[in-house]
């Protein structure tokens, strides 16, 4: 097993018990509901909501991509989140992907296609805000979150990766958090000549 892998892994089952240890009771939650078919096995989510927390109009949607290194983790290291935004109001879906180095990109990202194309499905039984959805992940979570909305706005970068189309009310925001281009961007702005020369998206 590469080290990479062993260390993302070894650092989930450390910090699991940490980070998902509040139990927030009167969030409801349904595991491993099969997107894109189901197949591969891989294609679960998990949904998480609070009927006393939902507020006029339906559920605003977070849709939680998690991280691992591109090699490891899974959406229970990422329970504890999904419980605390849904106990405040958010529908929040909480996804599997495929994990290198078993399977290679863009077979991930494609994965996040599937899933938030299932998550406008869901407002058939679910009553959710579709204007408002909002992308967020972690580590490669947040790379692959921030390449998801990117090629959802631009339909030139989706086909040329050779994705699913997109066939629902685009995301409102993209919030990540340890992206593995947030260094990049520091750098660039603190080397430009003028902070003027570099723009942050």
């Amino acid at each position: 097993m590469h080290k990479s892998r062993v260390l993302f892994r070894v650092s989930d089952v450390v910090n699991h018990p940490l980070r998902n240890y509040k139990r927030y009771p009167e969030v409801d939650r349904i595991l491993n509901v099969p997107y894109g078919g189901g197949v591969p096995a891989r294609r679960k989510m998990d949904l998480y909501f609070s009927s006393s927390a939902k507020g006029k109009g339906g559920y605003p949607v977070l849709f939680n991509v998690h991280g691992g290194g591109f090699v490891a983790g899974g959406k229970k290291y990422r329970s504890g989140i999904a419980r605390y935004f849904a106990s405040r109001g958010w529908f929040v879906v909480n996804i599997d992907y495929a994990l290198a180095p078993a399977e290679v990109y863009p077979a991930a990202l494609e994965d996040c296609m599937l899933a938030l194309n299932e998550v406008n499905a869901l407002a058939d039984k679910y009553p959710l805000d579709l204007t408002k959805i909002v992308v967020t992940g972690d580590s490669a979570g947040g790379y692959y979150a921030a390449q998801l909305v990117a090629a959802i706005y631009d339909d030139g970068l989706r086909r040329s990766l050779g994705l699913t189309e997109y066939k629902g009310a685009k995301p409102r925001a993209l919030l990540t958090f340890c992206a593995p281009f947030e260094p990049v961007k520091c750098c660039l702005l603190y080397t430009s000549p003028s902070p003027r020369d570099f723009q942050l998206i």
